[in-house]
């Protein structure tokens, strides 16, 4: 060990009884303005510079070149000091700032290296750190933040003593929280994917960041798939999977939970499921009989249909409609409204078509109203509708569309209904059939009947809310719009 000189800096000590010491203070003080908080000029610059100034430091590369440049050896630490060059052995762990690099570079014992590409180093852990950028600054809203133009997750492969498998996980506090994936362009929401504000997966896109149309939901409870949407493969003849084009729900009236008789006073009743009836203003004295029915075959697509039979009161227009779900479905969007339909004497009827906001949303609006005539024959009827757009309008909780069938039939006569469907498009694609046991899936989103008593909250997981119990039937639990 050389005891007159410091291990690291090889700073010169004061020897006892010495003479001149500050002789031996003033070197060690050249040594430290150089190597303490070193900063190099650069580290690639090879020719010697001809009137350097006081202080001027460089990290000299193989091929340096000049009247003392030509003694000193590759990678030495060069400082001009007092009027000539002064040359310092770089040890192992000393680290300098480039200035021509804006670089920080260290010496590993054999060559000086930068803490980029060339060379990192790599901290055992990273631990509770207020924020993290990538290219980018984090901020109060964004503890990671990362500007980049690709990423890269990979396994930890077997070999080096990882599984070779990757989960990505993510987690939320509570159901009604936030867990999805928001994508933006410029910076405003396009699409969303994720659990959000419950358990249920689903899509959802939007226009302009603030409105958002749902596109699909998974129950979290049941697995059971929710399109609000049109299902289209070009593959297959362009047409669409299943019966999801259909935005009504049993269109074919298969599904009377209720009970395939309601009758007496009807005013804002349902009767086959999804299908309800309402009276303009009101039905307060009419009695009416709503009733399943077979439909002989040929006659139409069902098997089923719904007969409406008007049995006395006072004249008031009697309505049979659907709400579908969402204000944003089809709109602006070019539509196609098709039923079949019959009655017992020639009758006048008017379809139509509401848009209702919601809650804390903007005024309903009628968009559609045309008149048709249904006669003693079975009839196939076809209407092209065009949805508007929402611009301008603010759609809050529980919004939807509404179609109605509004007439009045003289006491005593019916008229019946089937093979309903709402589908996107110009054109009536034939009507779409869904399964038995997924119509009546979609039908206990809304009302489900039970001969057990069931926890409503439960049902929620399966139903559009937790569902009120009604005590129209052993156990109805019921979620409707």
């Amino acid at each position: 060990m050389n005891e007159e000189l410091s291990p690291r800096l090889q700073l010169p000590y004061v020897m006892p009884a010495q003479a001149q010491k500050h002789v031996t203070v003033n070197e060690g003080l050249r040594r430290l303005d150089a190597l303490a908080q070193t900063a190099a000029i650069s580290r690639t610059r090879a020719d010697e510079p001809a009137d350097p100034s006081e202080g001027e430091a460089y990290i000299l590369p193989p091929d340096a070149a000049g009247t003392h440049w030509d003694a000193f050896d590759a990678d030495e630490l060069v400082a001009f000091q007092d009027g000539s060059w002064a040359r310092f052995t770089p040890f192992d762990g000393q680290f300098a700032l480039v200035l021509d690099e804006a670089l920080i570079c260290f010496f590993d014992g054999s060559e000086w290296l930068a803490m980029t590409s060339e060379a990192v180093i790599t901290p055992d852990q990273f631990s509770n750190l207020p924020g993290l950028g990538v290219g980018t600054a984090p901020d109060a809203n964004n503890a990671f933040a990362a500007k980049l133009n690709a990423a890269l997750w990979t396994a930890l492969e077997t070999g080096e003593g990882g599984t070779g498998d990757l989960r990505y996980t993510m987690n939320k506090q509570a159901s009604g929280h936030v867990l999805s994936l928001l994508m933006q362009t410029g910076y405003s929401a396009r699409a969303e994917l994720g659990l959000v504000g419950d358990d249920d997966f689903r899509i959802q896109t939007s226009p302009d960041g603030a409105s958002w149309v749902e596109a699909l939901r998974l129950s979290g409870q049941t697995g059971a798939a929710r399109f609000a949407g049109d299902v289209s493969l070009s593959g297959l003849n362009g047409g669409s999977v299943g019966g999801e084009r259909n935005r009504f729900i049993n269109g074919d009236f298969s599904i009377w939970q209720r009970g395939e008789l309601c009758e007496g006073v009807l005013q804002n009743r349902f009767i086959a499921d999804r299908w309800y009836v309402l009276g303009s203003p009101s039905i307060p004295t009419d009695t009416v009989r709503a009733e399943r029915v077979s439909v002989e075959p040929g006659a139409a697509a069902s098997d089923s249909a719904l007969r409406l039979t008007r049995l006395d009161g006072a004249a008031a227009d009697i309505q049979l409609r659907q709400k579908v779900e969402a204000v944003q479905t089809l709109a602006d969007r070019p539509a196609t409204l098709s039923f079949r339909a019959r009655a017992a004497a020639p009758l006048s009827v008017t379809c139509g078509l509401q848009q209702w906001f919601g809650s804390g949303g903007s005024s309903p609006r009628t968009v559609a109203s045309t008149l048709v005539s249904f006669d003693t024959q079975w009839q196939t009827f076809t209407l092209q509708l065009a949805f508007p757009d929402l611009i301008g309008q603010t759609v809050g909780e529980n919004s939807f569309i509404v179609v109605f069938f509004r007439t009045l039939p003289e006491v005593g006569d019916w008229f019946e209904f089937t093979d309903a469907q709402l589908e996107e498009g110009e054109r009536f694609t034939g009507l779409a059939r869904r399964l038995p046991q997924s119509e009546l899936v979609q039908c206990r989103r809304y009302f489900r009947r039970s001969h057990t008593p069931l926890e409503p909250a439960d049902l929620a997981y399966e139903m559009r809310a937790t569902p009120i119990m009604s005590g129209t039937g052993p156990y109805d639990y019921d979620a409707e719009l």
